[in-house]
């Protein structure tokens, strides 16, 4: 969740589904503070499906952490959350507080793609699931994959999700990873990828 004001505030804000549904959601005050719509939710995980349960997630640029507490709510084993605004890192943690996850979850302040290499020495594992959300018009997107894939921070197949303006699509992608998705609502575009080192890509980009 990212930088970019809602009207109507943030009100209402709440999972979705899972063992915590309709856990209402603290949202970081602040001009700049974007949330995932809960329709966007919905559709993201409606698409993603069974492969949230038993999956290591990464919420990066995670905001309130709506969208790793979601993935916990629907049955995955851990998430990691980073955010680099210590107004977020505290709403993120209150969150957890709220939905009795703490045990499950890691949180960071910190910056992406630059924090990526603490966030890895955190994990046992790579990745199965990674959400990034970051400022729309940011100019990193390239980098923040690449730096997945340089921190070794991605299990083979996983799954990256990719929020941003549909003025800010994706003209390609770098080499491990392949976009097999994208999904418009409004003004926001999912770009949905899957990293594949060592193969060829077949998306034609």
């Amino acid at each position: 969740m990212s930088q970019k004001k809602v009207p109507g505030g943030h009100r209402g804000l709440r999972v979705i589904a899972g063992s915590v549904r309709g856990r209402r959601l603290t949202v970081p005050t602040g001009k700049d503070i974007r949330p995932t719509q809960d329709r966007i939710r919905e559709a993201l995980f409606s698409i993603l499906g069974e492969t949230v349960e038993g999956s290591i997630v990464l919420d990066a640029f995670a905001g309130s952490g709506a969208l790793g507490i979601e993935a916990l709510s629907r049955g995955a084993d851990r998430a990691v959350f980073c955010d680099e605004k210590p107004e977020c890192v505290r709403a993120i943690q209150e969150n957890l507080r709220k939905c009795e996850l703490e045990d499950r979850a890691v949180v960071f302040r910190s910056r992406v793609p630059e924090g990526l290499a603490e966030v890895r020495q955190e994990l046992s594992e790579p990745c199965d699931l990674v959400f990034l959300d970051p400022p729309y018009g940011a100019e990193e997107k390239e980098a923040i994959l690449e730096g997945l894939h340089r921190f070794a921070l991605l299990k083979e197949r996983a799954r990256i999700v990719f929020e941003h303006a549909q003025k800010g699509a994706f003209t390609s992608v770098p080499a491990c990873f392949v976009r097999v998705e994208e999904r418009r609502y409004g003004d926001t575009l999912l770009t949905f990828l899957n990293y594949q080192p060592g193969e060829e890509r077949d998306d034609g980009r």
